[in-house]
C-alpha cells in the first residue's frame, strides 16, 4: 500500500497566505512521516480553492522537501494552453528532481469554465489534444501540429522532463464511462468517491480492469488508488464528532459550484446531475457510513482494510484538511494515522484480482 496526502488549499473565509503556508507545512510534514505524495487541486474564482495553477505551489514544494513526490490532483487541461503546461511541468519536473505526477482531468464547475469562456461541450476534446500536444512536446525534438483548437510549427522543449520517457499521466474519474475509457487507453487514474457506496466504487474500479485487459494492459501494473477524507481521532468520540461540522461546510461548499441542470449542454456531464442531488440532501452519519474515513484509529484500519478486501485498493490518498479543519487537528491526524494506521499496511501489496 501507498498512502498520500491531498493539499487542499480551501479559504474558507480565512487569510490566504495562512492557508498556504499551513498547506506547505502539511506537505512538509507528510514527507517527514513517510507518505508518498503529496496531491494539489486547481480551482478558480471561487473561495473553494485558492489555487489557480498548482505548479507555482508545487515548485515551493520542490525546493523544501526532496523524497516526496508533487502531483497535480487534477489540473484542468480545457483552461490552459497546453503548450505552457508542457513548459512549466516539465520544468517543475526538473526542478524536483524527476518528482512529478501529473493528474489531469477536464473539470467540472461551470463557473470555471465561463470565466476562461471555454464551452462545457468542448472540454473533452480539448483535452484530447492538449495531452497529446503535453505529451509530444515532453518527448520528441521538435513538434509540430495541426489540430481543432491548437496549430503550430517546429517547436522545441526546453528543458523537458527528467522522468522517462515522460512524467506518470494520471487521468481524473468520476462517471462509469471516464473509468472505461482511461482504462482502454492504459492511462492511472485519480478518483474521489467521498460518498459513494463501495458497492459503486467495486463496480467502477471492475468496469476499469476490464477496460485495461480489453486495452492490451496487464491490469496488475497498475494502481488503485482512491482520494477520500479522513480524521484519525485521539478516540472514537472525536474520530465521529469533531469532523462533522468541517465535513458539511465542505460539501456544502461543494453543492453550490456544481453544474445544475441549466448547465447540461454537453452529455459529458449528465453524470454531475446524481452528483449534484446526492450532496443537496447529504446526512452526515449516511456520509460517515458511506464514504469517508472518520474515527480512532482502529477504526479507520478497519475502513481502509474494507476497501482493500472490497474493491482492491493499494494507493490510499488522505484528504486530512478538509473544511478548514484547524491545523493543528490536522497535523495530529496526520501523525497519528502515519503511526497508528500505515503500520497496518506495511506488508504485500493487496491482490488487485480478488476484488473482481
Amino acid at each position: 500500500m501507498k498512502f498520500s496526502i491531498v493539499a487542499f488549499n480551501a479559504g474558507n473565509g480565512r487569510n490566504p497566505a495562512d492557508v498556504y503556508r499551513e498547506n506547505l507545512e502539511q506537505a512538509r510534514y507528510a514527507e517527514e512521516l513517510g507518505f508518498h505524495a503529496v496531491w494539489l487541486t486547481e480551482h478558480h474564482f471561487s473561495d473553494y480553492a485558492l489555487l489557480g495553477d498548482p505548479t507555482l505551489f508545487a515548485s515551493a514544494l520542490a525546493e523544501t522537501t526532496t523524497t516526496i513526490r508533487i502531483g497535480t490532483a487534477v489540473m484542468i487541461l480545457p483552461v490552459h494552453n497546453p503548450i505552457r503546461v508542457a513548459e512549466n511541468t516539465a520544468f517543475l519536473d526538473v526542478l524536483s528532481s524527476g518528482r512529478l505526477d501529473f493528474g489531469i482531468g477536464r473539470g467540472y464547475q461551470p463557473k470555471e469554465f465561463q470565466g476562461f469562456q471555454i464551452p462545457m461541450d468542448a472540454t473533452h476534446a480539448r483535452s484530447v489534444e492538449s495531452i497529446e500536444i503535453i505529451q509530444r512536446l515532453w518527448v520528441e525534438e521538435s513538434v509540430s501540429f495541426d489540430g481543432q483548437f491548437y496549430s503550430f510549427k517546429d517547436l522545441e522543449l526546453f528543458p523537458r522532463p527528467v522522468q522517462a520517457p515522460h512524467p506518470p499521466i494520471w487521468r481524473a474519474a468520476v462517471s462509469p464511462g471516464t473509468f472505461e475509457r482511461a482504462g482502454q487507453q492504459g492511462h492511472p487514474i485519480l478518483t474521489s468517491p467521498n460518498f459513494t457506496p463501495v458497492p459503486l466504487i467495486k463496480a467502477n474500479f471492475d468496469a476499469y480492469r476490464s477496460a485495461l485487459t480489453l486495452g492490451g494492459f496487464e491490469p496488475a501494473d497498475y494502481e488503485y488508488p482512491l482520494m477520500q477524507q479522513v480524521f484519525v481521532g485521539s478516540d472514537h468520540e472525536q474520530g465521529y464528532e469533531f469532523p462533522r461540522e468541517h465535513a458539511m461546510r465542505y460539501y456544502k461548499s461543494l453543492g453550490r459550484l456544481l453544474p445544475k441542470d441549466e448547465d447540461m449542454v454537453s452529455k459529458d456531464y449528465e453524470f454531475y446531475k446524481k452528483v449534484n442531488r446526492n450532496v443537496s440532501e447529504l446526512q452526515y452519519d449516511f456520509l460517515y457510513n458511506n464514504g469517508v474515513s472518520f474515527g480512532s484509529s482502529e477504526e479507520v484500519v478497519q475502513r481502509i482494510q474494507h476497501l482493500v478486501e472490497q474493491v482492491g485498493l493499494t494507493y490510499y490518498i488522505g484528504w486530512f484538511n478538509f473544511g478548514g479543519l484547524p491545523h493543528a487537528e490536522v497535523m495530529a491526524s496526520m501523525e497519528r494515522f502515519a503511526s497508528e494506521v500505515m503500520p497496518h499496511f506495511a506488508g504485500a501489496p493487496a491482490d488487485v484480482d480478488a476484488a473482481v
